[in-house]
């Protein structure tokens, strides 16, 4: 609007003079221009926002600013140095395998862009292999593993955990059972007594002796025997060496 007293050019002239009652009304306008300027609040440096009457101008902190536009703590993360911690990510395209990734958004999917096959998916301790071949693999022989068998009433030996096994007997008349999982080959079972002696067994009818009579342990207290057995994988046929110490 213009201002009929003052257009910095004419009104009033250079050297001009008004009434006192046209200077009053000169400058109540410039009173009200005054009170129309914004109110400024604050500390030099910072965020200016209308404060929230609408009445002017305050300068805010920056944690305050960015609650003000709405923004969330990721607004200070650097580009190359971002955490996610929560909530999801959808809506993106799966990153291809020549870059780095999967080219899939399932585990199945990824295992088979990945050139994996059903084995991969199995654990090592309980792998089972269906068909196909192997090659180049060497094979643990259970005659070359040991084992210490439990000394109870009937007394297990399973060959999967070594053909080769000590027992030392705590009563008397102890029962050692057919061995379980038994294959073609050589076995070994080393016989003691304990420290009073004068404990005998008895032996399933998988094991079969020379004249068809099991032999006698050695009672000695703490005596070692040793009985080899060669096994078609259904019998074990024995020999004893007594009175080791």
């Amino acid at each position: 609007m213009a201002n009929p007293y003052y257009d910095h050019t004419t009104v009033p002239a250079t050297g001009g003079s008004l009434s006192s009652s046209q200077m009053r009304v000169e400058f109540d306008l410039i009173e009200v221009g005054f009170d129309r300027l914004p109110i400024l609040a604050g500390s030099a440096s910072l965020p200016v926002f209308v404060n929230a009457g609408e009445t002017g101008l305050e300068a805010v902190s920056a944690s305050s600013a960015r609650t003000k536009l709405g923004l969330g703590t990721m607004s200070t993360q650097a580009a190359n140095n971002v955490a996610i911690t929560g909530g999801s990510v959808s809506g993106i395209t799966d990153l291809a395998v020549t870059d780095g990734g999967t080219g899939a958004s399932s585990a199945a999917n990824a295992r088979t862009n990945l050139g994996l096959g059903s084995i991969a998916t199995q654990a090592a301790n309980n792998a089972a292999i269906t068909g196909g071949t192997i090659k180049f693999v060497t094979e643990t022989n259970p005659s070359q593993v040991s084992q210490t068998l439990t000394d109870n009433n009937t007394i297990n030996w399973d060959m999967n955990n070594g053909a080769v096994a000590t027992v030392t007997l705590g009563a008397n008349n102890r029962l050692i059972a057919s061995p379980t999982n038994l294959k073609t080959g050589t076995a070994i079972l080393v016989v003691i007594q304990d420290a009073n002696g004068n404990k005998a067994v008895t032996w399933n009818s998988a094991f079969q002796w020379a004249d068809g009579t099991a032999p006698t342990l050695t009672a000695t207290a703490n005596a070692k025997d040793i009985i080899s057995f060669f096994t078609d994988g259904t019998s074990l046929y024995g020999a004893i060496q007594k009175a080791f110490s």
